[in-house]
């Protein structure tokens, strides 16, 4: 019922304000006898023609709704209006972010919007955003469907839910239709560019009949691109890098008119097939229609069908022919293509010690195992390439650094370089201990870190497990009691809904305790040496006569190397022998928590802690296993931790 059936609107205008949007309804809201600062949200998902005049619409009449009353407040820094920008995500709505910003300073009470899909399209997203508004105290007015937030009863989040539910449904089929129509594209070949390099996009009334024509200038560029990377002498061919290289020296201007070419825009011309006449279909493909997320396919082209002996079809050739005139021929294209394709091998050693670029997963083992203090990866890297008398020389440097180019200052990463030589003479102290004299130091060590941690696990505070998930079984009875006692009418939906709030936040308490004491038990689990296994492994013959420790057994044996500040590593090994995949500690970006973890002994079983002098390096770098010069400014003493996992 409306707040004046029960309040004169004099105290209607003296309540709080959040008791206000608490008990109003929509029509309370709507028409407002007490003055209420407002913002107004508008967006369309495109920026075509027509949909910029419904959104020039959309806002008219949300202003003059508005302006039409006289109790509403809207100051012109709140009018939020996102141009082009789709509603299922709300990282790249700049306008919905700045709302939430002034919402967060507390600058208004209404946020008053056309209808649910210019909100969010996104189910979760949409009460999200609710529930962060009103912790701000303001409540989302939504016009159509007659929605009003801050207050909603268990039927009005369900209409709400619908209304959110058909919108995000409307997406996903808008999506499907999409990927429907690039298939009806490859049957009749059309177009679904807008525009490339060295063309000129003629588009058709029928856009069926839509073509290229080469550009007069542009064409001669890719042209240029085409004949450099696959001239006919070998010797005389140049690699992406020095094609760049001679378009800026040489005036080619780039798509935007300017001299920026780089080694990736080469490539990406040499990639493209549309030069030689074809359409290549189906190089990404959507994997969230929630949040528009879309990954490349990697797809190669396919020149011909590919039949087995038998005559059964291997491969379909996946290229359309186009109907435009093509920039270079098809052999050339061919051509291009094979060149780039042996070039891009993975990361591998020639006989010298060459190392052949490309991608970027390491075949160095120790490189695999390397980790930086900062969490990320440690990559080899040339320090000397290979001549016809001496080998090539590497160091592992933080990937972090890498990144950031020349701009090292921006680096969170400051921990330099290390020979590869330091981690092989590492590699023999490391394994000499382990699998030398010291087994059963070793096996004491384990024991003891065994006994500690079954001494943790018995003097846990806390509830048990058992005692966790009784609780919630009492509280989930209760819940289930109220709505019986409420169907009965032996109380009222106010109290009602007070207890159920309070035993709602009860049962996510047990419930956040029980899966913390769960998460605690399984790294407990995770934790438990198996002293028969390493008993066993400790027997693991190592040849100790070679300039380091086998790739085979470093491989088998070591979980991590953590690169830390002043020469310091730890070399955590995994003595149950069973190789890990040491993806899983890779991070995708940087996370201070994540870092200092790895900077914490307490968080590594240490099991013993050598330092190796320089003097001992030096013999080590000029003995006949290594062979190589000894430059004492590069050089100190290294402090070893080794760790068992």
């Amino acid at each position: 019922m409306a707040l004046s059936s029960h309040y004169t609107e004099e105290q209607i205008c003296k309540m709080d304000i959040r008791d206000f949007l608490a008990q109003a309804h929509f029509d309370d809201i709507l028409h407002s006898v007490r003055t209420l600062q407002v913002a107004r949200y508008a967006r369309e998902s495109t920026k075509h023609e027509e949909q910029i005049m419904a959104l020039e619409n959309q806002v008219v009449r949300l202003d003059t709704m508005i302006e039409s009353n006289p109790k509403f407040i809207l100051d012109e820094k709140h009018k939020f209006t996102e141009y082009g920008i789709s509603g299922r995500q709300v990282d790249d709505r700049v306008a919905f972010n700045m709302m939430l910003q002034s919402a967060s300073r507390y600058e208004f009470n209404v946020l008053i919007v056309q209808d649910t899909a210019r909100f969010a399209r996104n189910i979760e997203q949409l009460f999200t955003n609710i529930r962060i508004l009103k912790d701000y105290g303001v409540g989302v007015l939504i016009l159509n469907g007659n929605h009003w937030t801050y207050n909603m009863t268990e039927t009005d989040i369900l209409r709400l839910a619908i209304d959110a539910g058909m919108a995000q449904g409307e997406s996903m089929r808008t999506a499907k239709r999409v990927s429907d129509g690039v298939e009806s594209y490859r049957a009749r070949g059309q177009l679904v560019i807008s525009g490339i390099f060295g063309y000129i996009y003629e588009k058709n009334i029928d856009k069926r009949l839509n073509t290229l024509t080469p550009h007069p200038v542009e064409s001669i560029t890719v042209k240029r691109i085409f004949d450099l990377y696959t001239h006919p002498d070998p010797q005389k061919r140049m690699g992406s890098g020095k094609i760049a290289d001679y378009l800026n020296e040489n005036n080619y201007k780039t798509a935007v008119g300017d001299l920026n070419w780089s080694a990736s825009k080469v490539v990406r011309v040499l990639k493209n097939e549309k030069y030689m006449g074809y359409i290549l279909y189906g190089k990404v493909k959507v994997v969230d229609t929630i949040k528009k997320k879309k990954v490349a396919t990697k797809i190669k082209p396919i020149r011909e069908d590919v039949y087995d002996k038998d005559g059964n079809l291997i491969k379909k050739c996946n290229l359309v022919k186009g109907n435009w005139t093509p920039i270079v021929s098809e052999e050339v294209w061919w051509l291009a293509n094979e060149i780039r394709t042996k070039r891009a091998k993975e990361y591998i050693y020639s006989e010298k010690g060459n190392i052949v670029t490309g991608l970027r997963e390491p075949k160095d083992i120790i490189a695999q195992k390397s980790f930086c203090q900062c969490g990320y990866t440690r990559s080899i890297q040339y320090v000397h390439v290979a001549t016809q008398k001496k080998e090539a020389q590497f160091r592992y440097t933080c990937r972090c650094q890498i990144n950031s180019g020349s701009h090292k200052e921006k680096s969170v990463c400051h921990v330099p370089a290390v020979s590869e030589v330091k981690l092989w003479l590492m590699s023999l102290k490391v394994f000499g201990y382990i699998f030398g004299d010291s087994k059963d130091e070793i096996l004491y060590t384990i024991n003891l870190l065994k006994e500690a941690q079954k001494y943790k696990q018995k003097n846990r505070t806390g509830k048990s497990l058992e005692d966790l998930e009784s609780e919630l079984k009492k509280v989930e009875t209760q819940i289930e009691n109220l709505y019986l006692d409420k169907l009965s009418g032996e109380i009222d939906a106010n109290m009602f809904k007070k207890l159920t709030v309070r035993l709602e936040e009860e049962k996510a308490g047990i419930e956040k305790g029980i899966r913390d004491r769960q998460l605690e038990e399984a790294r407990d689990s995770k934790e438990t040496f198996d002293i028969e296994t390493i008993e066993k492994k400790l027997n693991t013959y190592v040849d100790f006569t070679g300039r380091k420790v086998s790739d085979e057994l470093i491989d088998m044996f070591v979980e991590r190397i953590i690169y830390r500040d002043n020469d310091e590593f730890v070399w955590e090994m995994n003595l149950s022998g069973v190789r890990k995949n040491t993806i899983d500690y890779r991070i995708k970006e940087y996370s201070e928590e994540f870092a200092k973890s790895l900077q914490n002994d307490d968080n590594f079983n240490i099991l013993h802690t050598f330092i190796i002098s320089t003097e001992e390096c030096q013999q080590f770098m000029e003995s006949s296993r290594v062979g190589r010069r000894f430059v004492k400014k590069y050089w100190k003493p290294i402090t070893v931790k080794i760790a068992i996992k």
